[in-house]
Order: structure tokens, then sequence, then C-alpha cells
């Protein structure tokens, strides 16, 4: 009774499945685009394919599916659009890498909610060689959380190794098995022990929090060494 009274605005699932499967007629003139953009060396897996398709259905005509795929493809390999493409590559240095890598790790970490951008930083961690477009490398890199995971992964360490720090009362338990490798035997840090600053910058950045560089630091009186997040420790005062 509530649906009859309150009808659902827009198409309807069926009515759009049948919008899309609506053939239109194209011109001899798109198909010998269709056949030169597929002499494009550069073209993905899922565009040749989208190209050969359209090239098959070229004399019963192509559903408007079909046709927003090529006009898409089209669209991506203007003389304007590969020369600023060109530009994106030639202008992809070492900085860039580097800090596409520190975005590949924020992104992969398991308690980042960004599926779509770990999908991408899943490729790029498998293929070291590929180059992120411009859009992409933007929507990596320059969001707001991804900024500040750079800044604190660039900024100089806080504590110098051989420093004696303090574990602060905010900082939570740490034990050898928060070391990647290391036994765990039951010892654990409080707040206010003393330890030792082994190694600074010691594991990626994951969180855009400020002061979450990690440390590996050696506790007094303990024989294996924890690693925490620089906001949790305080130069030691005499």
């Amino acid at each position: 009774m509530f649906h009859a009274m309150f009808p659902r605005f827009g198409p309807t699932r069926r009515k759009r499945k049948r919008h899309q499967n609506i053939k239109h007629k194209i011109s001899q003139a798109t198909l010998l685009e269709i056949e030169k953009l597929l002499e494009f060396s550069e073209l993905s897996n899922v565009e040749r394919k989208q190209l050969l398709d359209a090239k098959l259905s070229f004399s019963s005509g192509l559903t408007s599916r079909q046709l927003g795929q090529f006009n898409s493809i089209a669209l991506k390999y203007t003389p304007k659009a590969i020369l600023r493409r060109k530009e994106w590559t030639d202008s992809y240095d070492e900085k860039k890498r580097q800090i596409v890598e520190i975005c590949v790790n924020y992104y992969m970490d398991a308690r980042v909610n960004a599926p779509h951008l770990a999908r991408l930083a899943l490729q790029l961690r498998n293929d070291p060689e590929l180059i992120p477009s411009k859009k992409q490398y933007r929507r990596m890199c320059e969001n707001k959380y991804a900024k500040k995971v750079i800044a604190e992964t660039f900024s100089p360490a806080k504590y110098k190794v051989g420093t004696v720090v303090v574990f602060r009362t905010s900082a939570p338990l740490h034990s050898a098995y928060d070391v990647p490798g290391a036994d765990f035997f039951g010892e654990h840090t409080l707040p206010g022990d003393m330890a030792l600053v082994i190694e600074a910058h010691s594991s990626p950045v994951l969180s855009p929090t400020k002061g979450s560089k990690k440390y590996k630091v050696l506790p007094f009186g303990k024989t294996n060494v924890v690693e925490v997040q620089e906001r949790f420790i305080k130069r030691y005062k005499k």
C-alpha cells in the first residue's frame, strides 16, 4: 500500500536496462575511428576488448553502454590528452615515486577504510614500474589524510639514536611482539618506563595523526626491542 501511495521516482532497473540495450547506428567514419584507436599500444586490455566488441557490433549498431565506452576511450586518446599524459610521465621523478610509496604503505594498511585506493595501492605494489595517472596520483597522495602521512614521514626524527626516552602516560601497552619477527617473552612496557632509542623511522608511517613516526626502542631492564610511535614517548629528564 505504501508503494502504491508513494510511487518510486526515476527509471526502474528494467527501464534502465532496456535503455542500455537500444541499438545506435554508427557511421563508417566512426568505424574508422575505432580501428584507428585500436592501433594505440597504450590501450589497456579492457579498453581493447571494448573497442573490438564495438567493431564487431558495427553492422547491428552499438548499445548505449558501448557508445559511452567508445566516447570515453576516444577522449582519452586525443592529441591533447596524449600530450598531457606525456608531460605527466616526464614529470614523474624520484620524489613523486617516494610519495607514492608512502601512500601505498598507508592505503595497504587494513585499518584504512578506502577500498578503491587500496586496490590502486595493490596494483602499484605489484608493479613498481607502473606510473599512476595524474588523476590517480592526486586522489591518492593529495587528500588531507595522505598529506599528513607524507608530512610526518618526511619530518625529521625528534629523538636521535642513543637518546634516552620515557613512555608517556598515554602510551598503550607495548611488547616485543609489536615488532615483526621479534619473539614474545611476556615482557611489557608501562608508562614511565625508560628506554633507549635504537632506530628512528623504523617502519612506514600508517596514521595521519601527528607524532605517528615510529621508533624501535630498548626498554631498560628488558631483552627485546619494541616499536613505538613518537607521540607515546618523551625525552628523559634527570
